[in-house]
């Protein structure tokens, strides 16, 4: 086995000579792509060079095309078939050892896993990265199903027999690193973990180049098209619910009957919206049966819902928004991963 870890730089400071010691003292090779750091940066790089294979980017493309420039470098040169790969930040905050015991497991496990070196989300972490890291591992786990303790980690290994997946992962900078892990996890790629050192160097992690908010709002992209798909179907539901009960004189029956027409037009609409622009699924027979399906029991338990509200006594249209929103949920799952499941992610 071989072992080779990648460290994407963009204006190190000195800790990287004492990172790339202590990381070649293990006895793995290193790969550092220089990600368009400033010309002041030059005489770190060249004070490793003797010992780690140094990329240059001559500007700046972002964590993500450093990883891949890396990981192409890599499958040029080596048998991608014997080696466990490592990836780990360039700022002090991974533990050599730490790198090490990710890789073995990596190496271990008979599965091409991705394995992450998970930090304990503790009050010892800065409050911004912990409310980031709290918020995105929550939606990510929404999104699909799978509950990562840190989606937010930059230490990671797996085998190279990874890496034609890997550069197929879209995303040039730090999204790059939750792309990672969504296509995994539609892939059916294992995702494990083993516990690594919480190291910050002050209370803001201010060493770090990551922009918390702006890098974590890449995984919500389909659960906010799914919302607000949902949110214009509500509305042309509910106005034909209102217009189709005025119609029909507002008796028990007739809302009844005015929600069973409204759903079937605006689940058509739905449908149309989810398929072509939150799912990206062309509107083929086999999806539409799906859908059939899933509108049809929708229906049936949107039409019972509101006549089990209203007839513990709330008014017509405020037991439509009930209705409504507890059918939300379920909605989106079954969509999600029954519908729509995606083998691939674009």
């Amino acid at each position: 086995m071989t072992g080779v870890v990648i460290i994407p730089a963009y204006n190190p400071d000195e800790k990287l000579k004492k990172i790339v010691d202590d990381i070649y003292e293990l006895g793995f090779e290193i790969v550092i792509v220089n990600d368009g750091s400033e010309e002041k940066c030059n005489e770190v790089f060249h004070s490793v060079s003797d010992v780690a294979n140094i990329i240059t980017h001559p500007v700046n493309k972002g964590k993500g095309t450093a990883i891949k420039t890396a990981l192409n470098f890599i499958k040029d040169n080596k048998d991608t078939e014997e080696i466990v790969i490592g990836i780990m930040d360039a700022d002090g905050q991974h533990d050599p050892w730490d790198v090490a015991n990710v890789m073995s497991y990596a190496w271990a496990t008979r599965e091409n896993a991705i394995v992450l070196g998970v930090r304990k989300i503790d009050a010892k972490m800065p409050v911004k990265s912990r409310v980031a890291n709290e918020i995105t591992r929550i939606v990510y786990c929404i999104n699909t199903g799978i509950w990562v303790s840190d989606t937010q980690t930059g230490l990671r290994a797996f085998k190279g027999t990874l890496i034609d997946f890997l550069c197929r992962v879209k995303g040039e900078r730090y999204e790059y690193e939750m792309n990672m892990l969504l296509k995994a996890s539609r892939e059916k790629i294992p995702i494990e973990e083993v516990p690594i050192k919480t190291i910050y160097h002050d209370e803001e992690n201010s060493c770090s180049h990551f922009h918390k908010v702006r890098n974590s709002i890449r995984i919500y992209k389909d659960i906010i098209k799914f919302s607000v798909c949902s949110i214009t179907s509500f509305f042309l539901d509910y106005g034909l619910f209102v217009l189709f009960n005025i119609l029909l004189s507002g008796t028990l029956y007739g809302m009844l009957l005015s929600n069973i027409l409204a759903r079937i037009l605006s689940a058509s609409y739905n449908y149309y919206m989810n398929t072509t622009r939150v799912f990206h699924k062309k509107c083929d027979r086999k999806n539409a049966v799906r859908y059939l399906f899933l509108a049809t029991g929708i229906m049936v338990g949107n039409t019972v819902l509101l006549a089990v509200y209203i007839k513990i006594g709330l008014p017509a249209y405020i037991a439509k928004i009930f209705t409504e929103i507890t059918l939300f949920f379920i909605s989106f799952y079954i969509q999600r991963f029954v519908i729509f499941r995606k083998e691939t992610f674009s």
